[in-house]
């Protein structure tokens, strides 16, 4: 999950076939839930269309326990999200996340880039972070011409959480 193994992801939804993730979507209540034709990049700026607050609504439910699977399931990609501490890891390598971090952060956060279909490049860093009994859902989506920096959304993640004093 977190090196965003985009070959398994289109193995796995090849298998399923368009009707079974097109459900998927729907119960996941996945932005528009549509996987489109080409089941191996539809998530990738193609027919699957997800906001911001569409995200953020994901993530509150997956970290809530609410999602429409079982606690092990939204436990274990909870666990697969965790980052290491002051650092993003993705299949572009490891970024920095902050300068420092307040004693027992922890972050679990999913990187994401794609070109939508007008032709701008996105960058998504989405994730939850809990300190103590305090926690934080977020989500940070830059778009931009080509040549958007890949760690664009991760450097607007980290500076938002800590002008806010998350981090």
């Amino acid at each position: 999950m977190r090196y965003s193994v985009v070959w398994c992801i289109q193995k796995l939804a090849s298998a399923r076939g368009p009707d079974r993730e097109r459900r998927y979507l729907k119960t996941f209540a996945h932005g528009n839930a549509d996987p489109g034709d080409d089941l191996t990049s539809f998530w990738l700026g193609k027919s699957l269309l997800i906001s911001p607050e569409e995200q953020m609504q994901f993530l509150l439910r997956l970290y809530q326990d609410s999602l429409p699977v079982k606690r092990e399931a939204m436990r274990a990609v909870r666990e697969m999200l965790v980052q290491p501490p002051g650092r993003v890891v993705n299949a572009a390598g490891e970024h920095p996340f902050g300068d420092s971090w307040p004693e027992g952060t922890v972050l679990g956060a999913k990187t994401g880039s794609a070109t939508d279909r007008s032709g701008l490049e996105v960058r998504w860093l989405v994730g939850h972070i809990s300190r103590g009994d305090r926690s934080w859902i977020f989500v940070g989506c830059v778009t931009g011409r080509a040549g958007l920096q890949s760690d664009a959304a991760i450097d607007l993640a980290a500076r938002a959480l800590h002008e806010e004093g998350v981090l």
